[in-house]
C-alpha cells in the first residue's frame, strides 16, 4: 500500500493479535509509533496489544505501554483497563493489579473475574481470591456470576474448605447458576476433589442442563479419584452411548480405571477402548491418548501390545520415549531399553529428562554396562538441570554400585548438590560390606551429624552391615533404635522384625533371636 495511514496500521495490529502472531503485533506497534508521529493507536489497538502482552508474558513492556496509555489520556477507558489488569494478572504482577483496581470507579462482572482469575492462578494467592469474592459479593456493585464460581470453585478444593464451597453452592441455587454448565462442571469437581462424589456430585451433574465433555470428565475422574471405579466404567459406558463424544482427557481418565480391574477384565475393557479410538481419527492421532493406552497396557502386562502401538505412532513425545523405557526396564528387557535409549538421543530433537534417565540406568547396571552407563553420566554434563537433578544423582550411585565400581560411587554421592535420605540409603549399601567397614561408619555418623532421620530400608542396611561383621552387640543398639524409633510398631515392623532375628541368629545369638520371635507376635497384634 502506497497510503498507509493510522487506521491501517491498527488493523493490521489487531489482525495479528487475534491471530495470535503476538510477536509480530508488538513489532509493528513499534514500528507504528516509532515511524508515524500523528499515530495515536485507540482504544482497540491498546486492548489488543495489551492482550498480546499477557500471551507473551512481557511485564517490562505491559507496564510501558500503562504510562503510554496514561500519557495518551485513555485512564477512563474501560476496555483499556481491563487489558491492564489482564495483563498485571497473567504475569503474575497482582499487586499493580490490585493498585489499578483500587483505583477504578466502576468495575462490572468482567473486571472482577479479571482480579479473581489472576489470584486463583497463583496458588499462594487462595486466601485473596476468597477475600475479592467476598468483597464483589458484597459490594451490590457486579453481584457474581458463573464465571466468577467457576473461578473460586477450584480455590475452595485447593483449600480443602467445603465450608466455603457450600455457601458458594448456596449462592448457586439462590442465583439460578445450577443448571449452567460451567458452575454445574466446577461444583462438580470441587465435589470430587472434597471426596463427596456418592451424593452431592451426582445430584450437581443430574442438575446440568446441558452436559458438555468437561461436565462428563470432571464426574468420570471425581469417581475414579475416590475410588469407585465400577461406578466411574459404567457412566463412561453411558457417555459413549450419548451424544457427547469423548475427548483426550476422558481416554486418558478411563483407561488407568481399566487397569484396576482383574488382569482379564481389564485387558478386555481396554481393547474395548482402543477399538473404539481407533473409530475417531481425531482421538487416534492424539499423542496423550496414544500415552494413556500404551501405560495400561505396560500395566497389564501386555508388553507386545505397548510395543506395536509405540512403534505405529506418527509423532511421540518425551512421554512416549519414557513410558515405553520405562516398560521395557520393568519387564526385564534391558537391551531394548537401551536400544530405544540410544535412538531417542539420535533423535536430537527431544531431550531426555531425569524420568528418562532413571528409567535407563538400571538397566545399565543389570548389563553390568559400564561404558554405556559412563556415557549417560558424561551426557548429563552437558545439561545443568540434569547435572543437578538429585534423582539423577542418586541413580548413578546404585550404577556405579552395582557395577562394582565403589570409588565412583562415592564420588558422584559427593557431586549431588542436594542429598535425600534415598542418596545416603544407596551409597550405604554400596559400603554395606566388612571390607569397607571405616568407610560406612563415617558415612552413618555424617548422615546422623546433619540430623538426617534413617528410614526403615536404613535400618535393614544397617542390619546387613552389621550382620556382614558378626557383631551381636551393633545389632543390639540397632534392635534398641528400632524400639525407640517406633519402627517395631509401624507398617514396617514385621520387615525390621525378621530382619533383626536373622540377624541375631547368624550372629549366633540364639537367646535373643528366641526373645524376638516371642515378641513378634505382640507386635503383630499391636499393629493390626
Amino acid at each position: 500500500m502506497l497510503g498507509r495511514d493510522f487506521r491501517t496500521w491498527g488493523s493490521i495490529v489487531r489482525s495479528l493479535c487475534l491471530d495470535a502472531r503476538h510477536r509480530e503485533a508488538l513489532s509493528l506497534f513499534h514500528r507504528s509509533l516509532k515511524g508515524y508521529e500523528a499515530f495515536k493507536p485507540d482504544y482497540t489497538v491498546l486492548a489488543a496489544i495489551l492482550k498480546s502482552c499477557s500471551a507473551l508474558l512481557a511485564p517490562k513492556l505491559g507496564r510501558a505501554l500503562h504510562s503510554y496509555v496514561v500519557k495518551q489520556g485513555h485512564v477512563f477507558c474501560q476496555v483499556t483497563n481491563k487489558g491492564l489488569l489482564n495483563m498485571y494478572a497473567k504475569c503474575g504482577m497482582l499487586d499493580d493489579c490490585l493498585k489499578l483496581f483500587d483505583k477504578l470507579n466502576h468495575c462490572d462482572p468482567v473486571t472482577w473475574n479479571i482480579v479473581l482469575s489472576g489470584f486463583s492462578g497463583s496458588n499462594k494467592c487462595d486466601s485473596d481470591v476468597m477475600r475479592v469474592f467476598k468483597m464483589m459479593h458484597s459490594s451490590g456493585e457486579a453481584l457474581p456470576n458463573s464465571i466468577s464460581v467457576a473461578t473460586v470453585l477450584p480455590v475452595c478444593a485447593r483449600l480443602g474448605d467445603l465450608d466455603v464451597g457450600l455457601c458458594v453452592h448456596g449462592y448457586v441455587i439462590k442465583s439460578g447458576f445450577e443448571q449452567d454448565t460451567l458452575g454445574g462442571n466446577a461444583l462438580v469437581s470441587m465435589y470430587a476433589k472434597c471426596g463427596l462424589v456418592s451424593r452431592d456430585e451426582y445430584a450437581v451433574f443430574d442438575d446440568i442442563v446441558y452436559k458438555d465433555v468437561v461436565s462428563w470428565n470432571a464426574m468420570i475422574s471425581g469417581l475414579a479419584e475416590n475410588g469407585l471405579v465400577e461406578d466411574a466404567f459404567l457412566l463412561f459406558r453411558s457417555m459413549v452411548k450419548g451424544p457427547t463424544q469423548p475427548n483426550y482427557a476422558t481416554i486418558a481418565n478411563i483407561l488407568p480405571v481399566c487397569s484396576l480391574f482383574d488382569k482379564s477384565v481389564a485387558y478386555r475393557c481396554g481393547r474395548q477402548i482402543h477399538s473404539y479410538v481407533q473409530h475417531w481419527p481425531e482421538l487416534s492421532a492424539n499423542i496423550s491418548v496414544c500415552n494413556a493406552l500404551i501405560s495400561f497396557y505396560l500395566k497389564v502386562g501386555q508388553m507386545r501390545e505397548a510395543e506395536a502401538l509405540f512403534w505405529t505412532m506418527d509423532s511421540r513425545d518425551l512421554v512416549t520415549w519414557n513410558t515405553i523405557v520405562a516398560g521395557y526396564t520393568s519387564s526385564g528387557e534391558w537391551l531394548k531399553a537401551l536400544h530405544l535409549f540410544r535412538n531417542l538421543v539420535s533423535l536430537g530433537t527431544i531431550l531426555p529428562d531425569s524420568v528418562t534417565m532413571v528409567s535407563i540406568l538400571p538397566a545399565c547396571a543389570q548389563l553390568k554396562n559400564l561404558q554405556v552407563g559412563k556415557q549417560i553420566h558424561a551426557y548429563t554434563f552437558r545439561y545443568p538441570f540434569l547435572f543437578y537433578d538429585t534423582a539423577i544423582g542418586n541413580a548413578l550411585v546404585s550404577f556405579y554400585a552395582k557395577c562394582g565400581n565403589k570409588e565412583e560411587a562415592y564420588h558422584t554421592f559427593s557431586m549431588i548438590a542436594r542429598k535425600d535420605l534415598i542418596s545416603w540409603n544407596y551409597i550405604f549399601d554400596a559400603f554395606g560390606e566388612k571390607r569397607y567397614h571405616s568407610r560406612f561408619i563415617n558415612l552413618l555418623h555424617r548422615m546422623l551429624k546433619l540430623e538426617i532421620r534413617p528410614d526403615s530400608v536404613t535400618i535393614l542396611t544397617l542390619i546387613q552391615f552389621c550382620v556382614s561383621l558378626l557383631s551381636v552387640e551393633k545389632v543390639k543398639e540397632i534392635h534398641n533404635y528400632s524400639i525407640r524409633t517406633g519402627y517395631l510398631l509401624s507398617d514396617t515392623a514385621p520387615t525390621v522384625g525378621n530382619a533383626i532375628l536373622d540377624a541375631y541368629t547368624k550372629c549366633g545369638n540364639m537367646e535373643y533371636a528366641n526373645k524376638m520371635f516371642q515378641k513378634k507376635g505382640i507386635w503383630s497384634h499391636a499393629i493390626h
